[in-house]
């Protein structure tokens, strides 16, 4: 009896030993995960995205105007507008002395005057040598002679009509006056100088409008629609929208470009020369993307926290491509059918336990799984 009571005793103890072993050996989900970590999860979706190509170019003036002197002999009176002035069409930039001018306009009066008395003078005299040409008292070679005298003197008197006209036009040219609306460019005019006629004194480039030259890889022209629009960006100014107005006829051989000339659609913002950067849509394209918070860098690549059946963590490299707003695309290591964490997805470790829950921005966002053959423009 004694026996029995030991035996089961034993049995007892050897049951209570094993049992408490096999807590010690308990699967690790059970005791080594910890507390979850609750982080927000969201799927890719696939959208249409626009391709766009990256550029970088020159402002220039659409228009630029020289402005001239057509006065010739006559210095420089006053000089009123200066290189970074705006001038208004109609303001006035120089002066000159209008007295050279006025002596010019005198004596193109008198030598009108003049070529009008020998005009008359020749009519007389012709009138004259016929009368006497039936008498027999000149010969027909006399009348001839005057006849041609009197051709000599109305062409004497056309020349100095036409120079009276022109001393009289650069008498109302001792004002010179801005042509169109802009900024002054380029002076050359200064106080007592004397310009000959056609000397550029002054270089005025429009203001309402410019556009910007950029060179394109030439592979990339067959893509290019005519009129395709275009986002300039600057720093401090925003986006400004342009257009493709028009492609180089010809292609630099050396660098395998073309240049590009984009016209902007409102007042230009910026001075000619400066240099800005653009991105010209080619197209629509679809795209796999997440919220730009679920990609980080680590050892220079790029990764997703992609959340498994089980609530568990798995770092994935994927590959990036385009950006919209607060969303990235990624072109290979992600699907629609995975979970995303988003924010805080590089503090944590792999395999880590977490508690997700939805972004409901993504959630109301959600479309249909199909792949994405995103085409990414470099």
């Amino acid at each position: 009896m004694c026996r029995a009571r030991i035996g089961r005793g034993f049995f007892v103890l050897l049951s209570l030993g094993l049992l408490s072993a096999c807590g010690r050996h308990a699967s690790p989900d059970a005791t080594d995960a910890g507390p979850a970590v609750a982080v927000t999860v969201a799927h890719p979706l696939v959208e249409e995205w626009p391709v766009e190509i990256a550029v970088q170019g020159e402002v220039r003036a659409s228009r630029e105007v020289a402005v001239s002197a057509l006065s010739h002999d006559a210095p420089l009176l006053s000089v009123e507008a200066d290189v970074g002035d705006t001038v208004r069409e109609g303001q006035v930039l120089m002066r000159l002395d209008k007295r050279f001018v006025a002596n010019e306009i005198e004596q193109r009066r008198a030598m009108l005057a003049e070529a009008g008395a020998n005009l008359d003078a020749s009519r007389l005299t012709l009138a004259r040598s016929r009368e006497l040409a039936t008498t027999g008292a000149i010969s027909e070679q006399d009348i001839l002679r005057y006849h041609t005298e009197l051709v000599v003197s109305e062409a004497r008197l056309a020349v100095a009509k036409l120079q009276l006209a022109s001393s009289q036009m650069q008498g109302g040219d001792a004002v010179i006056r801005a042509p169109i609306n802009g900024v002054v460019s380029k002076r050359s005019a200064m106080p007592g100088h004397v310009p000959a006629s056609g000397e550029e004194l002054f270089r005025i480039v429009s203001r309402t409008d410019c556009e910007v030259v950029a060179n394109v890889d030439t592979e990339l022209l067959s893509r290019l629609p005519q009129g395709a629009s275009v986002t300039i960006y600057t720093a401090g100014l925003g986006e400004v929208a342009a257009r493709v107005r028009a492609v180089a006829p010809s292609a630099s051989p050396n660098r395998f470009s073309a240049q590009l000339y984009l016209q902007t659609r409102h007042e230009c913002r910026w001075l000619p020369g400066t240099y800005v950067s653009a991105q010209v849509r080619l197209g629509m394209s679809p795209a796999l993307s997440i919220d730009r918070s679920a990609v980080f860098a680590r050892d220079g690549f790029q990764y997703v926290m992609v959340v498994d059946g089980h609530d568990r963590v798995h770092r994935v490299k994927v590959t990036t491509g385009r950006l919209r707003r607060d969303n990235i695309e990624i072109l290979s290591g992600l699907g629609v059918v995975d979970r995303a964490v988003l924010a805080q997805a590089a503090t944590l470790r792999d395999e880590a336990l977490v508690r997700p829950a939805s972004s409901d921005a993504t959630a109301s966002k959600q479309t249909v799984a199909r792949p994405a053959s995103a085409v990414s423009a470099q």
